[in-house]
């Protein structure tokens, strides 16, 4: 190794000194800190070395760095999750090398005085922990509880990271190298993508449940409301304003009473304690305007009775109007070869047959007064074909009680970029009804 003094660094003109170090390798002349050796003499740097050993550090220390640290938690995971005797063997492994422990070694990096290193071992950390495979709100509680105990998170009042009407922040050593830097937008990113993970995979799940559960379901929705025993399993739409998301019910009717068994979505946790206390709804009550109400009765109960009846009535409402608008669909569906992902996805020319899923709320302005306008069974066809070199979007069928609602709609119109050529509320519906699509082709890909 190359070893200068200080006096005869300073006596050499800074061009001279740079041309030297450029003929050495970097580490020959400059050696940045080890964990065992953490001590830098600055004086001996000029700007252009440090520029010069900077991007050594980005294009070679950094990379092999978050290596070495993604090799150590893979390793510690290990051992974590492992039966007892997996555990003592990789103990021991460990101990007869004579190398320190994975675990020792990653607090020397998170607490290393060179920032590089810091910074580098906590982005590297929680890049490793938000990337994970996570199913379900309990296994992100769980990670985020883990984290936590480690000393990796803090739970706060305010900080960057939210779930489950929790909210984290950063421990000092980490927050010293990373607030303010671009990393730390990345890492919001990146724990915004782990909440994104679980609700589609929570949405799948709950779909493949909800699909088992309408299996199990013999009754029709006529069959149930006029007194039959059995099992009714019904599909429940969300709804925005009581922030209530939708599902699927599965009740038990034994004529009289309505005990409900099982449910997948939104309410799945307010069903089965519904169920533990034994929770039934009077049958006819289904036919009632308003919620049946017992007076003394305990208030827990109560609420249970009321989300039971709220559900059913939500769930049969739809199913009746479809019935009697299904014929209509079904016509319009055989005219319109493409479908919705075909349309929207895939862009393809031709006419589709779209549908938004649930209501549709849209505000129009009254004089001075703003409106809102809800529509429900909001169906129609759409072609897509190309004029001129432009892609134009035209409607083709919509049910009489959408005439009004698309009156400023009808004609041919360039589509443009997401339909921006498109006259409002038709660009908003198809916007809508894109969104939908996407998110279900998501869900569809996140389980393959």
């Amino acid at each position: 190794m190359i070893k200068l003094s200080k006096q005869k660094m300073q006596s050499v003109k800074p061009k001279d000194l740079k041309e030297t170090f450029q003929k050495k390798e970097a580490t020959e002349v400059f050696q940045l800190p080890a964990l065992e050796n953490h001590v830098v003499d600055l004086s001996v740097f000029t700007p252009e070395m440090a520029e010069i050993k900077a991007k050594e550090l980005r294009e070679n220390e950094v990379p092999k760095l978050e290596e070495e640290i993604k090799t150590a938690l893979t390793w510690l995971d290990a051992l974590a999750l492992g039966d007892r005797d997996k555990r003592e063997v990789m103990g021991y492994t460990v101990k007869q090398s004579g190398r320190k422990h994975p675990q020792e070694w990653l607090q020397e990096i998170l607490n290393h005085p060179f920032s590089p290193y810091r910074r580098t071992a906590w982005i590297t950390l929680y890049r490793f922990y938000f990337q994970k495979e996570v199913r379900s709100k309990e296994e992100v509680q769980n990670l985020l509880s883990l984290l936590c105990k480690q000393g990796y998170l803090v739970e706060k009042e305010e900080g960057p990271f939210k779930a489950y009407q929790k909210t984290y922040g950063l421990p000092p050593k980490a927050a010293e190298v990373l607030e303010g830097e671009p990393e730390f937008f990345q890492l919001t990113r990146s724990f915004g993508d782990l909440s994104w993970r679980v609700r589609l995979a929570e949405g799948k799940t709950a779909e493949e449940k909800g699909k088992t559960l309408l299996s199990q379901g013999k009754l029709s929705w006529k069959e149930f409301l006029d007194g039959k025993e059995g099992l009714f399993a019904v599909e429940i739409p969300a709804e925005r304003e009581a922030r209530r998301r939708g599902g699927t019910l599965l009740v038990r009717s034994d004529g009289i009473r309505v005990f409900p068994l099982e449910a997948a979505g939104g309410f799945q946790e307010a069903i089965e304690e519904a169920k533990k206390i034994e929770v039934f709804l009077l049958l006819r009550s289904l036919s009632w305007e308003r919620p049946p109400y017992v007076k003394g009765m305990d208030a827990q109960k109560g609420a249970k009775i009321t989300l039971l009846w709220y559900l059913l009535k939500n769930g049969i409402s739809p199913l009746k109007e479809r019935e009697t608008l299904q014929p209509l669909r079904e016509e319009m569906k055989a005219a319109a070869p493409l479908s919705p992902e075909e349309f929207f996805l895939e862009r393809k020319p031709g006419i589709a047959f779209v549908e938004y899923e649930g209501t549709w709320k849209w505000e129009i302005l009254s004089g001075e007064e703003r409106k809102e306008t809800q529509i429900e069974n909001l169906f129609f066809s759409v072609e897509r074909r190309e004029k001129e070199g432009q892609s134009i979007i035209r409607l083709v069928t919509i049910p009489p009680w959408l005439k009004e609602f698309f009156s400023n709609c009808q004609g041919e119109f360039r589509e443009g970029e997401r339909f921006e050529g498109i006259p409002k509320p038709l660009q908003s519906v198809l916007h809508g009804i894109w969104g939908q699509v996407q998110k279900h082709a998501q869900i569809g890909n996140h389980a393959s």
